[in-house]
């Protein structure tokens, strides 16, 4: 029975796959509104099937529970997940793997994958290297060190030295 149960949920995840990010008919959205290329909706497959891998088909079916939420799921994120090729993301999902044995990750979250991939793979630097400054020129010890002298006379007359 649960090997019946197993191979529908299989099954399910299949069909999902296969139909992803083709538009279908709705209220809302008209079918050529819809587009995505083909890197966009191989690397969307290839991501959420890697997390299926990692995370276990019972939580990415707990996740996304019906056909419907998992085909939502993956046309929110096709755009960001379609910047990444199959090599990136294998190296997201093997830091993930890494990291789910010290604890982290423990539910799968497309949003957290983006940020490691975003991490592992960033455009440009967020911050610049720190750069020692330079002593200032033409500043002659003597004169810094008498600088340093009044102050502190001044501050023993305030009682503070």
């Amino acid at each position: 029975m649960t090997q019946k149960i197993g191979n529908k949920a299989s099954d399910q995840l299949d069909q999902v796959l296969t139909n992803l990010l083709t538009p279908s008919p709705s209220t809302t959205t008209n079918r050529s509104e819809v587009v995505f290329s083909e890197t966009e909706q191989d690397s969307t497959k290839y991501l959420f099937m890697r997390m299926n891998g990692v995370f276990g088909k019972s939580k990415m079916l707990s996740l996304y529970d019906t056909p419907i939420a998992r085909q939502q799921a993956r046309r929110q994120y096709a755009k960001q997940i379609g910047k990444y090729d199959r090599e990136q993301i294998d190296q997201a999902m093997e830091y993930i793997v890494k990291e789910r044995q010290m604890g982290r990750y423990s539910w799968p979250s497309v949003d957290e994958v983006l940020g490691v991939l975003s991490d592992l793979f960033k455009k440009k630097a967020l911050h610049k290297d720190h750069v020692p400054q330079q002593k200032l020129l033409g500043v002659d010890k003597q004169r810094s060190l008498d600088a340093r002298d009044e102050v502190m006379a001044e501050m023993r007359e305030l009682g503070l030295g």
